[in-house]
């Protein structure tokens, strides 16, 4: 059993989905890139903000410092340090002379601490000392405003209404190209008649006599028949009209639809099923016509693109859908069985009636002598 590609009804339905995936990755990538960049820039400020603020509050508290280290008034040095401690950015503070003596020491429970800022402690422009502080790394730019676009909420928000806005279009777009294809169905007929117009009308007439018939029977299966039908000249057409006016009612079979190349012929329920000696001498007769014909019969009821799809697969000869071998009891000698997979992930088995055997040879050109013959 062999597996053939997989079924798309048309080339703008099978892009739809291409564009979408590809427009979510690109969405996700270019919103992901944006927000990285804008928690670089923040880190960055933050950096820059919290070094810039370290230093000036360490410079201030040192300036405090100068006369007090000259007087080694040590009180005020203690109460200086106990008030600059009591911010929750300093971790720990330390004041030193210049000598390396410590004076005050203010430490917290954090074993990691950050880098630490150091000031000089000068009076009258004379070194006498520095001061070393350890700040929370948790400090928050307060004069850092982020602009609304650049929030990291608003800009997943903007990816997935981009998303939504791309699929809406694709959407319509499908749409109105359904509603295109429908109006121009509608005004296209839908039986058309060989390249040679002077006897189309006769297949017409043979379609709407069966049409009418069609009204007090019930047709259970359908044979459907792709061909080369515009290689038909004048007596090829005739012989055709002739073939099809014998077969069709000998097997109970109604001539139900001419359309964009394919021949559908219904099955009455009524009637003996249709058996493989008149498929045969009805393959036999249209190869005679020269139309290298593609036969399918089947009990489903598929639109057309799936039926073009069904015989772009298949080879020519005669081929039926498996299930009708439970369905029908149909005992027929298969030579081939391809899986086609539809778009709804259903899959169709379509099986290839093996070649007649030597018995049924002689059977097959008597019926078709009879069907051809004037």
């Amino acid at each position: 059993m062999s597996k053939d590609k997989k079924f798309q009804p048309s080339f703008r339905q099978t892009t739809r989905l291409p564009i979408l995936i590809s427009a979510a990755i690109a969405i996700i990538a270019l919103c992901s890139l944006t927000f990285y960049w804008h928690q670089n820039v923040q880190d960055y400020k933050k950096g820059e903000f919290n070094t810039s603020y370290n230093q000036g509050m360490a410079d201030l508290g040192a300036a405090f410092l100068g006369h007090l280290i000259e007087d080694e008034n040590t009180e005020a040095i203690e109460s200086i340090g106990q008030r600059l401690a009591k911010n929750p950015s300093i971790e720990k503070i330390a004041i030193y002379r210049r000598s390396g003596e410590q004076v005050f020491l203010k430490d917290s429970d954090n074993t990691s601490l950050s880098e630490p800022v150091i000031a000089n402690i000068a009076y009258e422009d004379s070194f006498n000392g520095y001061l070393v502080i350890y700040f929370a790394d948790t400090l928050n730019t307060a004069n850092s405003v982020t602009a609304f676009w650049l929030n990291p909420y608003f800009i997943w928000l903007f990816g997935g209404a981009t998303w939504f806005l791309i699929f809406f279009v694709l959407q319509l777009r499908h749409r109105g190209q359904k509603r295109q294809l429908a109006d121009k169905r509608s005004i296209e007929p839908d039986d058309k008649p060989p390249r040679n117009h002077s006897n189309g009308h006769q297949l017409k007439s043979l379609i709407k006599h069966n049409r009418q018939q069609l009204q007090h029977k019930t047709i259970k299966q359908s044979l459907v028949i792709s061909a080369n039908w515009g290689s038909l000249d004048e007596p090829r057409n005739a012989l055709l009209l002739r073939v099809l006016s014998r077969w069709l009612p000998q097997n109970g079979l109604l001539a139900t639809q001419f359309s964009r190349g394919l021949l559908v012929l219904g099955v009455d329920a009524e009637h003996t099923p249709i058996g493989r000696n008149p498929l045969y001498a009805l393959e036999r007769c249209l190869l005679n016509i020269q139309l290298r014909p593609k036969i399918l019969l089947h009990h489903l009821d598929f639109e057309h693109e799936m039926y073009q799809t069904f015989f772009r697969i298949i080879e020519s000869g005669i081929w039926f859908e498996k299930s009708l071998q439970a369905k029908d009891d149909l005992n027929w000698t298969v030579k081939k069985v391809i899986d086609i997979e539809l778009d709804d992930h259903d899959v169709i088995e379509l099986c290839q009636l093996k070649e007649p055997d030597a018995e049924q040879l002689g059977l097959i050109a008597r019926q078709v002598r009879f069907l051809s013959d004037e």
